[in-house]
This record gives structure tokens, C-alpha cells and sequence, in this order.
């Protein structure tokens, strides 16, 4: 005898009932691991013959995206490197008017305005901060002849499936020469 409204007394299945609901289901449960799957191991032989199959399906589901989508790696961090040449001669000294490489440890949580000179004077075509730069420095040392800046560029490595991670200090890091002023005396 049945319950009035015809409901039998049993929980309703969240899943579906139907043999080709179940099917479908599974279809796409089974298309979206293998995409994900297909997308992590791309740089190896498997992977990529298994992404030739799922890459129409990584777009739909839009893991063909690169990690940067969901965590923006700067491609690498910049910072000024500032020398002075001592007028009795002799080897380069380094000067610290800015903030310098950022530490290695993560993030910068207190906003420091010598930072953002420092990236704006790290470009190329900024040469007017650089030299308003020289001629400060040249007042606060009087026994420089001359200010050289270089651009230090440290590099980010992207990620691999399957290697190593370096420690951020053995990243490469290659340096820019720029203009080198004379201070006036």
C-alpha cells in the first residue's frame, strides 16, 4: 500500500535515475579528469599524445590556462643597482639609495615610496630619474668622480612538471648597464 501523494517512504536519489543520465555523467567526469590530467603532464611523451585528444575540452572547461591565471608570477623582478667611482681611484663602491632586490622570502607588506622609484627608474627609457638620481648622490658623496646604474634582472623559471624548484637566490640574474654620470665638482 502506498503512502498518499505516492511517495513510497524512500530518499530521492540525488544522482540521476535514467541509464543515459548516468552514462552522460560519467562521460564527463571521465572528459574532465583526462583533460586535467592531459593538461599537468603536457611536457611529457604521455601527456602531450593524451592532450592531442582532450585539447578541445580543456578550452571548454579552460585548463588550457597556464598557472599565471591563477597565481600571476612576475616573468621576473627588477631592481637598480647603483655604483659610485671613487675620485682617488680604485675599485667600484655600491651605493643603497633605493630598496634594493625585494627579500626572497615572499611578500613586501609595508609600501616603501623608494620602491616605487626604483621600478619606474629601472626602465630604460627613464633616464631623467636616474640622472636627478646621480646628481643627489653626488652631493651626499663628494668624494665620487662618477655614478654608474645597471638594471638587475632576476629571472623567473617557469614550472615543469617533474623538476626541481631552485631556492629563489640561485635564480639567474643578468644585469643592464646604463648611463654612467659624471659628478660636477
Amino acid at each position: 500500500m502506498g503512502v498518499e501523494g505516492g511517495h513510497t517512504g524512500r530518499a530521492m536519489s540525488p544522482l540521476p535515475t535514467a541509464p543515459w543520465a548516468r552514462v552522460a555523467l560519467s562521460l564527463f567526469v571521465v572528459a574532465h579528469v583526462l583533460a586535467g590530467a592531459a593538461n599537468v603532464t603536457r611536457d611529457t611523451p604521455a601527456g602531450e599524445a593524451l592532450r592531442t585528444v582532450t585539447k578541445p575540452w580543456e578550452k571548454v572547461l579552460a585548463v588550457h590556462q597556464t598557472w599565471p591565471m591563477f597565481a600571476v608570477p612576475p616573468r621576473s623582478t627588477n631592481w637598480m643597482r647603483v655604483w659610485g667611482e671613487p675620485s682617488a681611484g680604485g675599485p667600484m663602491v655600491p651605493l643603497h639609495p633605493l630598496p634594493g632586490e625585494p627579500p626572497h622570502g615572499g611578500v613586501i607588506w609595508v609600501y616603501a615610496r623608494g620602491g616605487k622609484l626604483e621600478r619606474n627608474a629601472v626602465a630604460k627609457k627613464r633616464n631623467y630619474l636616474r640622472s636627478s638620481m646621480a646628481r643627489a648622490l653626488c652631493r651626499e658623496h663628494p668624494e665620487l668622480a662618477s655614478i654608474q646604474f645597471e638594471r638587475a634582472t632576476r629571472h623567473t623559471p617557469p614550472p615543469r612538471f617533474g623538476t626541481s624548484f631552485l631556492p629563489r637566490p640561485d635564480w639567474n640574474v643578468s644585469t643592464t648597464s646604463f648611463e654612467t654620470y659624471r659628478c660636477r665638482r
